[in-house]
């Protein structure tokens, strides 16, 4: 049961506070790639042009909470910043393109309403003092629509090694102002780091672990393993009527919804190029999210030119 909000003290910063672990990799369930729902779609042709092959990659969640929020924090005034270390096991290079922030259900800040209100999303490299976030590797506006888990895109952060640091930079003053959650039921990981406002100086946070969740893309390495749950309902359409050599993307061409896919492998035959007039081609992929029975938006692969001529 939460208790009562406190007002808790932190680096001389004043923490609005409330009382009301867990290391886990998992495939991750905006046209531009690489986005929070593909890394990247390759479209290839195949058997003298009679056939293409399309295949994608997911990006992976890197977080160590339950999904159950226990505390939440925002600090007293803005600039202050929350943020989790990040270590992916198999190292870099990585491609950090978006979270997860979980902000609650709009209980704290006592008094407040933060739907509408924005942070700032960051990613910092560890080569600051002692391992501490350093570089400022990418930074996007994000704006709070909805509660509990906020979904953060528009991050473009390559990291060499695949140690980072990735996290929220409050901007305005509480109560409208959307907290950090926390989850600190063991096993807690104590990779939770903080900035005091209007300062250089991070510091190691006495709250832990905060609720942040890595969406990361490989730019040279891959994790082979999944499991079920990782499994995607994946609607697979054609776009035709498109010339790049006139400046045309896939979102000018004729989009046709072809087929939908679940499960692994990520890979799609089309074979029914062989009857396709000779053009140029392109796909298109969006995602079922089963947590709210919505699509993504269409994510494309690069073009392809058929030639008829060449099928034998």
């Amino acid at each position: 049961m939460k208790t009562k909000f406190q007002l808790m003290v932190f680096f001389g910063i004043c923490w609005i506070f409330s009382t009301p672990n867990h290391a886990y990799a998992q495939r991750a369930t905006s046209p531009e790639l690489p986005n929070t729902i593909f890394c990247e779609i390759n479209a290839t042709m195949m058997d003298n042009d009679s056939s293409c092959q399309v295949d994608w990659r997911y990006p992976w969640y890197w977080y160590w909470d339950d999904g159950s929020g226990d505390e939440y924090t925002v600090w007293a005034v803005p600039d202050g910043e929350t943020v989790n270390k990040v270590e992916i096991p198999v190292g870099g290079p990585a491609q950090v393109v978006g979270a997860e922030i979980y902000v609650g259900d709009g209980s704290f800040p006592a008094g407040g309403s933060f739907l509408g209100t924005d942070f700032l999303l960051v990613a910092y490299d560890n080569d600051g003092e002692n391992g501490m976030p350093g570089t400022l590797l990418d930074s996007v506006v994000i704006t709070v629509n909805n509660y509990e888990w906020v979904r953060c895109e528009g991050l473009n952060a390559f990291d060499e090694d695949g140690i980072f640091f990735l996290g929220m930079r409050q901007l305005l003053y509480p109560p409208n102002v959307a907290p950090m959650g926390i989850d600190n039921e063991m096993p807690i990981v104590y990779k939770s780091y903080a900035r005091q406002p209007f300062t250089g100086q991070w510091l190691f946070s006495p709250y832990q672990d905060f609720m942040i969740r890595a969406i990361t893309c490989y730019a040279g390495k891959q994790l082979s393993s999944s499991s079920p749950k990782d499994y995607a309902n994946i609607v697979v359409s054609r776009i035709s009527d498109f010339n790049p050599a006139q400046g045309e993307t896939p979102e000018d061409g004729v989009l046709t919804v072809i087929d939908s896919v679940y499960g692994m492998p990520a890979l799609y035959f089309d074979t029914a190029m062989v009857s396709l007039p000779d053009g140029y081609y392109a796909y298109g992929l969006k995602r079922f999210n089963e947590e709210d029975s919505t699509y993504s938006d269409w994510s494309y692969s690069n073009a392809v030119y058929h030639i008829l001529t060449s099928i034998e």
